[in-house]
């Protein structure tokens, strides 16, 4: 059996989505990790969930905390490259990635800067110089990226909205056990109790998935529709997460008949996420059906990483002994077409 993880720091601090600002002064601190990072692996064996709060204080005295109970993954580390960097839980720099994996899934802070933060905490963590650079080039070249728009809403959607409450979790776990066993009216009965006691948007995704679940057991695409748009509004899901609901409204908008809201959600799809079964799906509607699609967005996204790139640039920042600050640059001049 897995046993939590536990990678011993120093002192103790409360818990927040969004980094304590110091008051302004031209002073540094010494960047340095707070509290003990315990993490605990999920059943999925893929992510970690955090036991204990936990945070980096950078060298301009920002402190970045992460919660109790934050569910990490190491996407922030982009996959294709872990053959070359090696994975995120892997050497001394996973203290950086639990908070740099907890910052690039809240969005409250801007993209670059916490980027630059993974950076300073890897060298905090005893990460080689050069690993390092290796490392924030990654992030910079593939990891993930997002507008003002994106951190202020994120900000509104604190993760107390997110929470599911207990009396909506109980209706849903009965509903979920009635279907099952094909019990469609005792869980109608229980998706009423559920949507009575919603209160946060954690609550409105749970509510609205559950709905979906029932109208699609009748086959009723009209209604689960609905509720997948309920689903997408409340602000829960993240990119990968939006895109496969708005790809999953667009095949039943399809089944429906409805071509040009297929086309609609296939286009939200891809400007979440790019997909290629989207871009498939688009391609062959248009063909079908090009009116519906009519000058549509495009199908694919102005930049994609790739492996054999990164490994490229990985070799021009060693061979060059850049610094950070020509990382960035390098990236920057790159990236130009999809800087936000």
């Amino acid at each position: 059996m897995l046993r939590p993880c536990v990678y011993p720091i120093v002192a103790i601090f409360f818990a927040s989505a969004t980094p304590a600002l110091a008051a302004q002064s031209p002073r540094e601190c010494k960047p340095e990790y707070l509290g003990e990072l315990i993490l605990s692996p999920d059943s999925n064996g893929r992510s970690m969930t955090l036991q204990s709060p936990y945070a980096f204080r950078d060298k301009n005295c920002v402190t970045w905390s992460v919660r109790k109970g934050a569910v990490v993954d190491g996407a922030s580390i982009p996959r294709w490259a872990w053959s070359i960097i090696g994975g995120p839980w892997e050497g001394p720099y996973r203290n950086a990635s639990v908070i740099h994996d907890w910052y690039c899934s809240v969005r409250t802070q801007p993209w670059k800067a916490v980027h630059k933060m993974f950076h300073q905490g890897m060298m905090a963590s005893g990460v080689s110089s050069a690993k390092a650079r290796i490392m924030y080039l990654a992030v910079l070249y593939g990891g993930p990226r997002w507008d003002e728009l994106t951190m202020r809403n994120s900000r509104l959607l604190s993760a107390e909205m997110r929470r599911v409450n207990p009396e909506v979790f109980e209706a849903m776990s009965s509903a979920n056990a009635s279907l099952s066993i094909g019990n469609v009216t005792d869980a109608e009965a229980k998706l009423a109790s559920a949507k009575t006691a919603m209160r946060t948007n954690g609550d409105q995704f749970a509510v609205a998935s559950l709905a979906r679940n029932i109208a699609l057991s009748k086959n009723d695409k009209a209604t689960a529709s609905t509720a997948i748009e309920a689903m997408v509004v409340s602000g829960v899901p993240d990119d990968k997460a939006l895109a496969s609901l708005q790809f999953e409204r667009a095949r039943l908008a399809y089944e429906q008949g409805d071509f040009s809201v297929a086309a609609q959600n296939a286009q939200n799809s891809l400007a979440a996420n790019f997909s290629e079964d989207a871009a498939q799906f688009l391609a062959t509607l248009k063909r079908q059906n090009p009116a519906a699609v009519g000058g549509s967005t495009k199908s694919t996204p102005e930049f994609e990483p790739t492996e054999i790139e990164f490994q490229r640039l990985a070799n021009i920042v060693e061979s060059e002994d850049m610094s950070p600050e020509q990382i960035e640059k390098l990236v920057d001049d790159l990236r130009e077409p999809s800087r936000e």
